[in-house]
């Protein structure tokens, strides 16, 4: 897997966060403040290792 192919699976995730968001913005209320957020693959083992 290049790094470009890493970067662009992120952003694809990233924006499937986004769109579960705004489609239920109530969890933004369950995430403690000055948490870090860490977003992993399921269905992609290989970026989660990457990650």
């Amino acid at each position: 897997m290049t790094k470009d192919d890493i970067v662009r699976k992120n952003l694809d995730l990233h924006a499937e966060w986004m769109k579960y968001v705004f489609e239920n913005p109530d969890v933004l209320d369950r995430i403690p403040k000055n948490a870090v957020l860490v977003l992993l693959p399921e269905d992609d083992e290989e970026l989660y290792r990457k990650l």
